[in-house]
Parts: C-alpha cells; sequence; structure tokens
C-alpha cells in the first residue's frame, strides 16, 4: 500500500532523530530552564518520570505528521500537583505551543504547571494533534513531569496522513526513571529492514558518558561504542547506525544492548521498527 510505504520513510526519518553524539552539541546558557537532576524526585513526596521522546509535526514536507499524547491520571483520594518541562534536542525549552484539556492552562509553551490535578481527574498534554501545536518543520525533544500523589502517566505517538487525518499508526511509550545508569535493550534485526532503536537523555546538570555494548545470543560482544552527553541533552539512533555495523546476517538475529554509566543521570525508551509498522520495547533497568 502507498500509506504503508509513505509510512515507513517517515518512520526511518523519525528513527534517525538525530545522528550526533550529544557531545557534539554546544551547551545553551541560560536557555535548559530546569533540565537538570538525575535527583529531580529528591523532593519530599514527588516523582518525576521522564519521556525521553517527543515527536511532533512532520519530517516529511506534510506526507505524515507526528503527535505526542501525554495521559496523566490521579488515581488517588487527594489533590496531586503536576509540573513539567519539554525540551529540545539540544536541552533548550521546547518553542512549541503544547495544549493541554484543563481550563486553567490550556497552553504552555515549554514550562507547564505548577497545575492542581484533583482525584480521580486526567491530565491530557499533546503536541501536535492542532494547527497551533503543530510546528511547520518537525520537532524532536524530550519532557520531564513531576508529581504528587497516587499519579501514574502514559504517553503515546499517533501517525497520522498529512493532508486527510487518517491515522497510520499509534505506539504508547512507557516513562523513564531519570536516574537510570545501567540498563538493558533487547534487540531484534534483520539485514532487509527490522531492528531497534532508542533514544537517549541525560537527565543531569553535568556531562555524562555512557557505553552500550551489543551482544548476541551466544553472549559475545559484537560491537561496543561510548557516548558523551551534555546535560539535558537527548540523542537517538538505530541500534546499527549506534554501532556502526555492517554485512549484518539478512536471517533475523536475537541480541541485546546493555548500557552502562558512572552517573546515574540516564533515560531511555526504545522502540521496533519494521516495514510500516513501529512498536514500542522495553527497556530493563539492571540497578
Amino acid at each position: 500500500m502507498v500509506a504503508t510505504v509513505i509510512f515507513a520513510i517517515a518512520a526511518f526519518k523519525i528513527a534517525e532523530w538525530t545522528k550526533s553524539s550529544a557531545s557534539e552539541v554546544p551547551e545553551s546558557e541560560g536557555k535548559r530552564g530546569d533540565a537538570v537532576s538525575a535527583s529531580a524526585a529528591a523532593t519530599s513526596g514527588s516523582i518525576t518520570k521522564v519521556i525521553p521522546q517527543v515527536a511532533i509535526g512532520s519530517f516529511d514536507g506534510g506526507i505524515t505528521k507526528y503527535s505526542t499524547v501525554v495521559e496523566v491520571v490521579n488515581s488517588g483520594n487527594s489533590d496531586a500537583t503536576v509540573t513539567g518541562s519539554f525540551y529540545k534536542e539540544n536541552g533548550d525549552l521546547s518553542p512549541v505551543a503544547m495544549t493541554t484539556n484543563l481550563n486553567a492552562s490550556e497552553s504552555f509553551m515549554g514550562t507547564l504547571g505548577p497545575l492542581t490535578l484533583p482525584a480521580g481527574r486526567i491530565l491530557v498534554i499533546s503536541g501536535g494533534t492542532t494547527p497551533a501545536s503543530t510546528p511547520s518543520n518537525g520537532l524532536i525533544g524530550w519532557g520531564k513531569l513531576t508529581t504528587t500523589g497516587e499519579v501514574s502517566i502514559s504517553t503515546f505517538f499517533e501517525v497520522r496522513d498529512g493532508t486527510t487525518g487518517a491515522l497510520y499508526s499509534r505506539t504508547g511509550i512507557a516513562s523513564s526513571r531519570p536516574d537510570l545508569s545501567t540498563f538493558l535493550i533487547p534487540r531484534v534485526h534483520t539485514k532487509s529492514g527490522l531492528d531497534v532503536a532508542f533514544a537517549l537523555v541525560n537527565t543531569g546538570s553535568a556531562a555524562a558518558s555512557i557505553t552500550g555494548t551489543l551482544k548476541d545470543a551466544a553472549g559475545m560482544t559484537v560491537a561496543k561504542r561510548s557516548i558523551t552527553m551534555n546535560p539535558g541533552t537527548h540523542q537517538a539512533l538505530f541500534a546499527n547506525q549506534f554501532f556502526s555495523l555492517q554485512n549484518e546476517a539478512e536471517e533475523r538475529s536475537y541480541q541485546y544492548i546493555l548500557f552502562r554509566s558512572n552517573s546515574p543521570s540516564f533515560a531511555a525508551i526504545a522502540l521496533g521498527f519494521e516495514a510500516g509498522a513501529q512498536t514500542s520495547f522495553p527497556v530493563e533497568p539492571l540497578q
């Protein structure tokens, strides 16, 4: 189907996300807002969750459009407080006017709240679902939310036809802890197009290095790479791009990527891509 081919092209572009390591991104002073804190949950009674990938707008000249929707549910019996920030890949606050379903803060740019979310209520944060929240050029970034009370956070990506709005794909992703230092991502791969992509964020206030080691089914090391990421920055790639893999076998192979850092300041998600389909993949914390 034409739509599948078009979406496959868009999926590749969005999964490329960025090819330069964050260590090559200059740090912008005075623009990062509060994009710090591996220990952001240190505030008494609060929990911080990171959305390591936010995709909004079109990355293929309007053929398809991405939107990101975050659903925050207060499942407790008392009011909860919600604050949030959304960032570009280099850690600057996002310039996109995202929308909410609450009259007290119908739209915001970069920084949200603090908002009071009554018991049993839902806060919906979305970008790319309306003309006002859709940038002229696609924007990739990340976000974080800090909440009190019994709050759950769910996020999903939608990919739609840029003209008709027809839905091509909707993929749920898990939020991430902001303090990962050791974690594992499974990889399933074929040379003809199946691979796993991942997004990393350094949530800390200082530059941090992280090493990814690709292992095969026998536990043998296939490839290894270390990168240094500036504070508040985001990076994402396919596994084969990250490790610069060549001449991989055509048949399906099962591997895993083990990430390790001396800095407990990372957040991560993973997605699987094949042809016109994208699916969520697990990220397993090991510390």
